[in-house]
């Protein structure tokens, strides 16, 4: 995983609770290295800044040739306030503003067609104006079109329980309710709570009838491991020689966190109903 430095930490822990931070990481090379076929070179961008009582929102193609027609839709928490379709030349901007109200606010444009990295441009801002709304963010998805780059999203908070599961984005509304062919991210940890070292850890997690096993990607971990699927989607994963000390001996090696994601198949489910208990094996 990414670490985070210590005085970051520091500036996490007396923030507002609730309030979402984001980390991101850029890999490189991040250019491309053939001709993509069926893309104009159109690229469309999208930005948020809070400017004092007011919210400025940006929708920008930097490309290398005109945009056709694109939807665009801004969102206020959890409701789309404004929808409108709009081409860009080449360096062309577009910017619409809001109130800064302190509620949660999101702009997305569809992504030129046949573009290389994804269908969305995305940007948002919490806080602006108060925190009058909070837990929004992860509604939705957080990352967008960037090449080698990858944004991750967390609240707040106090006590957690340090083995968990999570997706996300975790949906809107009661039913978590997704996109179509929706990414889903899953942050998985486990800690060592007992009396003793623990030497081979298997995650085991039948996935739901909902899920696509065959776009599985296996991502970063604080461990090592290896994994394998059978059956009918049923996925392990495997820490040999992990050697976990447990959290009387030393409480922050006793942690552990894997990161991986799977795509949707399906034209819409709640990914709450995917998630089966995790099982660690010691």
């Amino acid at each position: 995983m990414w670490p985070i430095p210590a005085d970051r930490l520091c500036k996490l822990r007396f923030n507002h609770p609730g309030q979402t931070h984001c980390i991101s990481a850029h890999g490189f090379p991040d250019t491309l290295c053939t001709i993509v076929p069926n893309w104009s070179g159109a690229n469309i961008t999208a930005s948020v800044t809070c400017q004092d009582t007011t919210l400025q929102f940006t929708l920008e193609n930097n490309g290398s040739a005109a945009s056709q027609s694109l939807r665009y839709i801004i969102i206020e928490d959890d409701v789309v306030l404004l929808s409108g379709q709009n081409s860009y030349g080449i360096g062309e901007t577009t910017t619409f503003e809001q109130p800064a109200n302190g509620s949660t606010w999101r702009i997305e444009s569809a992504q030129e067609p046949g573009h290389p990295f994804s269908n969305l441009a995305l940007a948002f801002a919490e806080g602006c104006g108060g925190f009058g709304s909070l837990g929004y963010i992860n509604q939705f998805p957080v990352n967008g079109i960037q090449p080698s780059w990858h944004r991750m999203c967390v609240e707040n908070i106090g006590a957690f329980d340090p083995n968990d599961k999570q997706g996300f984005p975790i949906g809107v509304g009661s039913e978590h309710n997704i996109r179509p062919g929706q990414a889903i991210d899953y942050l998985i940890r486990f800690q060592n709570t007992g009396t003793d070292t623990a030497f081979t850890v298997v995650i085991r997690d039948t996935l739901s009838a909902f899920l696509d096993p065959i776009s599985i990607r296996a991502g970063a971990s604080s461990h090592a491991y290896t994994w394998s699927l059978s059956g009918q989607g049923v996925i392990h994963f495997t820490f040999n020689n992990i050697m976990l000390p447990d959290s009387n001996v030393n409480e922050p090696a006793s942690r552990m966190v894997l990161y991986s994601s799977t795509l949707l198949r399906t034209l819409m489910c709640l990914w709450a109903a995917s998630l089966k208990t995790m099982q660690p094996l010691f």
